[in-house]
């Protein structure tokens, strides 16, 4: 609400503007007179007085002249001198109002005060990146012209923020310095800070944002603001953890082009294709069954470990960070002990390594089956002999191979665990219980494995009615007792990984009538994996997986923060185990995409309770988790007439 309030100037009246609670006056255009009728005599400043933490600055447009000065009106109306050169005065002893006097006029200005604001001020903003986090700044109350400020950012009252660190950018130092400073300029009204946070575990720390008034390097705060930043200590990389090329003799690169490799040889693009759909790092799983490819129209025999390899290698140092891998491809039925009726187990296994060179006796078949390319003259595939026809044995099997050959370190799980088409995961069984399993596939170009009953609430989403199976949901285990984190992948058959805006895949069926191309059921989905270190690798990513620190997707989002703060003053991330004394939690969350139109974060249990829910791209509550209970953060995002998701992994109360 904006006042005036007249102030006499020797037979003028000067309107002295009031904005809230600053009270400003500008440039006065006035007759100035003199009893004796000399005439206009001088031109009064524009005034303005601002109040500080513990001082008052009062600043005029120009330097005073002969006869001007500046003075504090004393509360019995008595008056000080503050100056009589100059242009800016600091008052240590604050008054209620200060006057100019110049040739016999007068005008008087009360001080106003200054109000910083971050935005979202006092809630936590959250840093997943590892690298910058933005912060909008504003104040109102006053026009910073013609001063020398700064703005400084301290985090817990021992360091401060630098600008110039690397390549020019903000970071923390040990010792205070000025990170922006404006030297007799216009301070802009708004601004954006960033600064680096180099940790390698979670943190919070408070950071306090000020305004300072810069007298002879000595900095006098003129408004200040604070907030939290909770560091993870973790960058967001993007990556698919499941695709194929045409290694795979199912799989079909350019299909306009009787399924022929899109370049010279069986995956020559993947990684050129998976720098342009925004990836950091992808994983080469090929089908294990399918020893050898041939080309039958060129002299081109390749061994689909060997080129796995070479493809990895050749990537390496590049833009997106090669991990070597293959499938295991289940297909199998078990006998009930009780019953003696065969009843379903299935589940396809993904297998990745830390390392680029595995040795080639990691590479195992669950069976053999060809591919009808070959019979219509396209490729030819040499099938593995080697078989191992359950999930166990094929965990026996790399445990045994790992000791035997250079250590390497190596994890597995299933995917598309809930689609019965080509199979889905029995988590009942025995077998199913002891894989030790990590993570598990929430989504793929077979659609969504999440829930196990798809009338519940934000279940029908990217699924085929026909081919559900309930035993084999995400959330089945989760009620069953398994800690699991979640990955997504394409599955694509194309040699396109991270292909998420350009429809679903094809398969390449056999049949009677040759070959037969089966188009999969979605666009398929992404991995975002929190990975430790300033320069994080392939090690790192592996790390994070098998730390469950994951998330599954269907699209790359901008922005994506998901923490909880424990009562013990812990930072947890996503796939994070929970003491009881952490809980209550303080769940944050903040996510963004200039794509999306609204937004939906849901917290869920392994039940489809969904427990939380904002209409909303930011969200910050209380979360209860006690011993044995999974929560896990679901977003829903819209995008004109398309819904996308994102899964994080669940936060897990230890028992």
């Amino acid at each position: 609400m904006q006042r005036t309030s007249p102030v006499s100037v020797l037979g003028a009246v000067v309107l002295v503007s009031v904005m809230g609670n600053q009270a400003c006056l500008g440039p006065v255009d006035v007759q100035q007179q003199d009893p004796e009728g000399i005439g206009v005599v001088g031109d009064p400043p524009a005034l303005q007085a601002l109040l500080g933490e513990g001082f008052t600055v009062v600043w005029s447009d120009h330097n005073l002249a002969r006869g001007e000065r500046i003075q504090r009106v004393e509360a019995d109306g008595s008056l000080t001198l503050l100056g009589e050169h100059g242009h800016v005065w600091i008052d240590l002893e604050p008054g209620a109002a200060y006057r100019w006097e110049g040739a016999g006029d007068e005008l008087v200005v009360e001080p106003g005060v200054l109000e910083l604001s971050v935005d979202a001020d006092g809630q936590p903003t959250v840093d997943h990146r590892g690298d910058a986090v933005t912060r909008g700044l504003s104040w109102e109350g006053a026009d910073l012209y013609g001063l020398s400020v700064a703005l400084v950012v301290e985090r817990d009252g021992e360091v401060w923020l630098d600008q110039g660190c690397a390549d020019g950018l903000p970071c923390w130092r040990d010792e205070p310095q000025w990170w922006a400073r404006w030297d007799q300029g216009d301070l802009p009204a708004e601004l954006s800070v960033e600064w680096f946070a180099a940790l390698e575990e979670p943190a919070t720390a408070d950071l306090e944002f000020r305004l300072e008034l810069v007298q002879h390097e000595v900095g006098l705060t003129l408004a200040s603001a604070s907030t939290r930043v909770v560091e993870s200590g973790r960058q967001l990389l993007w990556g698919d953890l499941h695709s194929h090329s045409n290694l795979s003799g199912d799989a079909c690169e350019d299909q306009d082009n009787s399924c022929l490799p899109w370049g010279e040889s069986p995956g020559s693009e993947m990684f050129r294709v998976a720098e342009e759909n925004g990836l950091d790092f992808l994983a080469l799983t090929d089908h294990a069954e399918h020893e050898t490819y041939h080309r039958l129209d060129q002299d081109l025999d390749l061994d689909s470990h060997d080129e796995t390899v070479r493809l990895a290698l050749e990537a390496e140092g590049g833009p997106v960070i090669p991990i070597v891998g293959f499938e295991w491809t289940g297909m199998y039925d078990v006998r009930d002990p009780a019953s003696g009726d065969i009843i379903l187990g299935g589940g396809h296994r993904t297998i990745i390594f830390d390392g680029l060179e595995p040795c080639a006796e990691f590479w195992v078949a669950a069976r053999q089956f060809g591919t009808t390319k070959a019979e219509m003259g396209f490729e030819d595939y040499t099938q593995r002999d080697f078989i191992l026809g359950t999930p166990d044995a094929l965990a026996e099997h790399l445990a045994e191979t790992a000791l035997e050959c250079d250590p390497i370190r190596y994890l597995s799980w299933f995917h598309h665990s809930g689609n019965n088409l080509p199979q889905a995961v029995n988590w009942d069984l025995d077998l199913t219980h002891g894989l030790g399993d990590l993570v598990v596939e929430m989504y793929s170009e077979h659609g969504s494995s999440e829930c196990q009953d798809l009338t519940a609430s934000g279940c029908d989403w990217s699924v085929d009615h026909d081919y559900h199976e309930p035993i084999g949901a995400v959330q089945t285990a989760l009620q069953q007792g398994y800690a699991l984190g979640f990955v997504g992948g394409t599955d694509s058959h194309d040699g396109r990984p991270g292909s998420i805006e350009d429809g679903a895949s094809v398969v390449v069926f056999g049949g009677s009538d040759g070959m037969t191309l089966h188009e999969q059921r979605a666009p398929g989905g992404v991995t975002a994996a929190l990975v430790a270190g300033a320069t994080p690798g392939r090690t790192e990513i592996v790390d994070a997986v098998e730390l469950r620190q994951t998330m599954a997707a269907s699209w790359l989002f901008d922005r994506v923060n998901i923490v909880a703060i424990g009562q013990d003053g812990q930072v947890y991330l996503p796939g994070d185990d929970v003491p009881q004394e952490a809980s209550p939690l303080d769940l944050v969350v903040e996510i963004d995409d200039v794509a999306v139109e609204s937004w939906l974060i849901e917290v869920v249990d392994p039940f489809n309770e969904i427990h939380l829910d904002i209409e909303h791209n930011r969200l910050r509550e209380p979360l209860d988790l006690n011993p044995g209970e999974a929560r896990y953060v679901r977003v829903r995002a819209y995008m004109q007439d398309q819904e996308h998701r994102l899964w994080a992994s669940p936060f897990f109360g230890v028992k």
